[in-house]
């Protein structure tokens, strides 16, 4: 493809000067090529210079592209495949490590004089800040609003609004301007030590091309302990107590992700754990790496989040390759990555009638809203992938080779630079004999491009032409450097 490219002699820089009829035949015969066709001819100008300078490029190229961006950056060998997965996300309430679902399971509350949100709380703000209070309710996750989302999605309320309403006309009223009117004033309870509840994944990934399925406690998993851009250090979820001689994944493949991670850190087990049924998380945990405070930041109205709501995102991603490292095999991980998304509130309303059908409860529930995807990508060697990337690689080395050979043809001005392009670029046409005995006889002849006036001796050996270049000063920089050269034949 490289050798499509001319290399031409810029007239400007020939001792005949510039002339439109120079530049049209520079254009026409020399780029375009409509004058004839061109046949490859080996030209060897003895410069250490010019060598060294086209080795060293060639070589820069190679390491840079092939070496550095190929192998190390971008993994260009690999061919990448995408990943599907299913998951299911499910909210509890603080316990003492058991399940709620047994009889002597018991409730891991915090107590309202820690909750200085709550009004229950009767002794004085120590955190010295002006935290709005309501009434607290110890609430499980089964009296919570039932979950009107899919799997992938959870909302944990916060605080619960109890409107009741009395009817005042019928559907078909045309006269009705208001249908309701309000019974009361507003019942509002939050929802206490929301902090402590828990949240679990439990997920599993297919990849359909590399035939490669996995649940996720035969993978080693990481999280990423902030916010966007996410360029923190990724930190490992511990097994939970009882689990560790249950773990699918070796000790051996566990090290040699974390190596190939640079991951020193792990999450405290307070805060997170693995188990054959998902990964568990304490909210608060979460909304801490985050920098994320329910009682402190608030929204345009002055509201705290606590009393208005938020939402986040949850990224499950899966790859078995990083960039910017040596070439190496790496088992599947996964990384688990929050991001908080901006919303003034968030609230899911539900209304309830009672039995005679003239009152109804609306119940305005504001919370986290948490929505989780899966992405991901696993690499496998492919031929096919490292052909390409040498394929491109031999493009880049070959615009290297001419870079070198377009300026060594256009550096020397004038004769010294004719004399090189006469050598470097000779013209032959076919023309037919008129002397008697030879008519009608097709014969080639060489024809100079351009004609040098002064000639000295040449070398010549296997067909190829050797031209050596001698600097010679005349004056005080009057002159630039000028070449020596003939041909033979």
């Amino acid at each position: 493809m490289v050798d499509m490219l001319p290399v031409v002699r810029c007239p400007c820089r020939r001792e005949d000067g510039c002339s439109r009829g120079a530049f049209s035949s520079m254009v026409f015969d020399d780029i375009m090529g409509v004058s004839g066709y061109e046949i490859p001819k080996s030209v060897t100008v003895k410069s250490y210079k010019l060598g060294i300078t086209r080795s060293l490029l060639m070589f820069i190229t190679f390491v840079l592209y092939v070496i550095y961006d190929g192998m190390y950056v971008n993994k260009m060998y690999l061919k990448v495949f995408p990943i599907v997965g299913i998951m299911r996300v499910q909210l509890q309430h603080p316990v003492s490590r058991c399940d709620p679902l047994d009889e002597d399971c018991n409730s891991a509350y915090r107590r309202f004089d820690e909750m200085p949100y709550c009004k229950q709380n009767k002794q004085v703000n120590t955190l010295g800040r002006d935290i709005p209070q309501e009434t607290c309710d110890y609430m499980d996750e089964f009296d919570l609003p039932a979950q009107p989302f899919e799997s992938s999605q959870v909302m944990i309320p916060t605080r619960t609004s109890v409107l009741k309403q009395k009817q005042l006309c019928n559907n078909g009223d045309q006269d009705c301007k208001r249908k309701y009117e309000l019974i009361g004033d507003p019942i509002t309870t939050y929802n206490a030590d929301v902090e402590n509840f828990t949240l679990l994944f439990d997920h599993s990934m297919v990849c359909e091309e590399l035939s490669k399925n996995a649940h996720e406690w035969d993978l080693v998993g990481f999280l990423r302990p902030c916010g966007p851009p996410h360029n923190c250090p990724l930190v490992a979820l511990p097994t939970a107590k009882g689990f560790d001689k249950q773990r699918h994944v070796s000790d051996e493949l566990h090290k040699r992700a974390r190596y190939f991670f640079n991951v020193h850190a792990e999450i405290p087990a307070k805060d997170a754990s693995r188990t054959p049924s998902g990964d568990t998380f304490r909210l608060g945990y979460l909304l801490e790496i985050m920098n994320i405070d329910l009682d402190k930041t608030k929204n345009l109205k002055g509201h705290n989040l606590r009393h208005e709501g938020m939402s986040l995102m949850l990224e499950i991603k899966y790859t078995n390759f990083l960039h910017n490292t040596r070439p190496n095999k790496m088992p599947i991980v996964y990384e688990y990555r929050f991001t908080p998304a901006t919303f003034q509130t968030y609230k899911a309303t539900e209304a309830r009638r009672d039995l005679a059908g003239k009152e109804r409860s609306i119940f305005d529930v504001h919370g986290i809203y948490l929505q989780a995807r899966q992405t991901g990508h696993i690499g496998a060697f492919s031929l096919r992938s490292l052909l390409l990337m040498l394929l491109e690689a031999s493009v880049l080395l070959g615009l290297a080779r001419w870079l070198v050979s377009f300026v060594t043809l256009n550096w020397w001005v004038g004769k010294a630079g004719d004399d090189l392009e006469g050598i470097a670029q000779d013209v032959t046409e076919f023309r037919t004999s008129e002397k008697d005995g030879e008519k009608g006889v097709t014969r080639l002849k060489r024809v100079p491009k351009v004609v040098p006036k002064k000639a000295s001796s040449s070398n010549s050996r296997d067909g190829e032409t050797f031209l050596r270049l001698d600097a010679q000063e005349s004056g005080a920089g009057s002159n630039r450097d000028r070449c020596k050269s003939t041909w033979s034949r």
